[in-house]
């Protein structure tokens, strides 16, 4: 079955209020492509949803997904950076707001070249932690790696927002904008130092 037929099963049982049912499918599916966007981003919001009325404390959390946390140490030894995430994802199921869990698993994700997964973790914990400098910086340093300078930029300058004094924050805010502005100069097409020269003489023309 495939990765599309599957969210579309856990939609229709999530619809049907099986929650424990479309949460299983989610994780099946990102069992199969640990990299799905959509499909984390849902079995997140699923798993907000069920425990929305009684959200369960640490304590019990920490014992309901034990054997995940023992897991998450033992994949951590060997570097299994997928095997962290599932185990990761087994404990959010019992506490999905758990942002040190998220960060874990945003590392994991992109330690694993995971970048999507990697993305949903993060932005995950700056939902539950709007000031939490980790998950941010990591936000931009992904979206910089995508490409996607504005975005990079707009989470390093929340950084600054949050502590003027970060240095790392600060120089690559400026490191940002200076390729920000390459690419909106066009210079950053430039093959070679001639094609700079060349298109400077034109200008002159």
């Amino acid at each position: 079955m495939s990765i599309a037929n599957m969210i579309e099963r856990a939609k229709e049982a999530a619809s049907r209020r099986n929650l424990d049912y479309a949460i299983q499918i989610y994780q099946e599916a990102l069992g199969i492509e640990p990299d799905h966007a959509e499909a984390r981003r849902d079995l997140r919001a699923l798993e907000l949803r069920k425990w929305e009325a009684h959200y369960p404390s640490s304590m019990s959390a920490f014992f309901a997904s034990l054997p995940a946390v023992i897991s998450m140490k033992l994949s951590g030894l060997t570097k299994n950076h997928e095997g962290v995430m599932g185990a990761c994802e087994r404990y959010l199921a019992n506490d999905p707001k758990n942002v040190k869990i998220n960060l874990r698993l945003g590392h994991a994700a992109a330690n694993a070249g995971h970048v999507n997964a990697a993305v949903v973790a993060f932005e995950t914990a700056v939902d539950v932690d709007a000031r939490n400098v980790e998950a941010l910086k990591a936000l931009g340093h992904l979206y910089r790696v995508n490409k996607d300078i504005n975005k990079a930029l707009l989470y390093f300058e929340k950084v600054m927002e949050i502590d003027p004094r970060d240095q790392e924050a600060a120089r690559t805010r400026k490191d940002l904008a200076a390729e920000g502005a390459l690419k909106v100069t066009g210079f950053a097409d430039a093959k070679h130092s001639r094609d700079l020269i060349r298109d400077k003489d034109q200008a002159h023309d």
